[in-house]
């Protein structure tokens, strides 16, 4: 196998299993943001190489990536597209659909904050 580097050299945990990128390594534009994902064994993935638009990985384990469960020892292609957003004039948030039942919520948090100013 080539010379491969630790799919953990590339993602930062935020909590659980919802990671963040640690930097666009793809094309290396700080405009361009990647969404967050939701890794399952990341330690059981090691990336082989980088273009501008994908990355090819390699798993020594099962793995799941969002939704889909990769096999053990198996190589695969993420691929990912620019979404021209240079029209927005104000901050956007994106989320991979499938992630959504992942993240924590904090509506109840957020209410109990609210209602300390409202009376």
């Amino acid at each position: 196998m080539p010379q491969t580097i630790p799919f953990s050299d590339w993602i930062n945990k935020k909590i659980d299993n919802l990671y963040s990128w640690n930097e666009n390594k793809l094309d290396n534009n700080i405009k361009h943001k990647l969404l967050d994902i939701y890794v399952e064994n990341a330690d059981k993935i090691q990336v082989l190489k980088n273009s501008k638009s994908s990355i090819t990985i390699h798993t020594t384990g099962k793995v799941k990536i969002n939704d889909t469960e990769l096999e053990a020892n198996k190589t695969y292609i993420i691929k990912f597209q620019l979404l021209d957003r240079s029209g927005a004039k104000n901050g956007e948030y994106f989320m991979h659909k499938s992630i959504i039942d992942k993240i924590p919520n904090k509506e109840n948090i957020m209410l109990d904050n609210i209602k300390q100013y409202i009376r």
